[in-house]
């Protein structure tokens, strides 16, 4: 996993930065989760889904968020600006095969995923910046349609499921409907709908 979450961004970055830099103007964007991020309470930090068994892939993730924040600032004087965002919960490619195998398991893998077009905005605003513009930052692709104008989560869902994950999604969210509503301090603008 570090082979090509770490090393192959670093190797790809390497490879791409000197041209843009030549250039005097680029911009670089890496796709990170939303499992890296911490939470503030009590004086402490904590990880926002310590209990999915998500490692080391977030500590992948963790280190090209790091990486990106001081390549931005490297690179910031050169035109290149480097940039990250987290899609959320989103149907990729991978999807269906691993929540099927959740649901082979006798879990459920969550929430009703967005299509993967609801990151097109972010990153078509990212891809355009140089280090003249936006560099060196981290976006939550919902929260930044949310504040953008182009929808809150509802407005990204898929309701194009499969039938039988159309099922179990449906009963997570029957689930969801019954349960107390999160502290207000985990709620991002974009998810205020619930």
């Amino acid at each position: 996993m570090f082979d090509v979450n770490v090393h192959g961004v670093f190797k790809i970055t390497r490879r791409f930065i000197q041209p843009m830099i030549e250039k005097g103007r680029g911009s670089i964007v890496n796709t990170l989760s939303s499992g890296l991020v911490m939470l503030a309470g009590g004086g402490g930090w904590f990880g926002l889904r310590p209990g999915m068994p998500e490692m080391p892939y977030q500590s992948t993730k963790a280190a090209v968020m790091v990486m990106g924040f001081y390549l931005a600032a490297e690179t910031k004087d050169s035109g290149v600006a480097v940039n990250s965002f987290m899609p959320g919960h989103t149907r990729a490619s991978w999807f269906d095969e691993t929540a099927r195998a959740y649901t082979e398991a006798g879990k459920g893998y969550g929430m009703r995923p967005c299509i993967p077009e609801h990151v097109l905005p972010l990153l078509l605003f990212l891809a355009a910046q140089d280090g003249s513009g936006t560099t060196g930052m981290l976006y939550s692709v919902p929260d930044w349609n949310y504040d953008h104008g182009f929808g809150d989560y509802r407005a990204w869902l898929d309701y194009a499921l499969p039938p039988d994950m159309e099922e179990v999604t449906s009963q997570f969210e029957q689930m969801m409907q019954n349960m107390p509503p999160p502290p207000i301090a985990m709620i991002t603008p974009a998810m205020r709908f619930f």
